[in-house]
């Protein structure tokens, strides 16, 4: 599904915006996958030493942390 929905966000947005904007989409696109990865491996970590409700704690939080790490950049 992500790259599915990737290819149509990009095309549309190219055809209605322009070619600065797609890129500017895809850029965001990929910082957001930084953070999708850090919530997964810390699920998957997590799941397995602590409770369900702490591990998405945990996840969210890298989630987070990752954002705001690239965000600064």
């Amino acid at each position: 599904p992500v790259p599915i929905i990737t290819a149509v966000l990009a095309g549309f947005t190219q055809a209605r915006v322009g070619a600065p904007a797609a890129i500017e989409l895809l850029s965001g696109l990929v910082f957001a996958l930084y953070s999708f990865l850090a919530f997964f491996a810390v699920l998957a970590l997590a799941l397995v030493e602590v409770s369900a409700v702490a591990a998405f704690a945990l996840a969210s939080a890298a989630a987070l942390g990752c954002w705001a790490i690239l965000v600064r950049q």
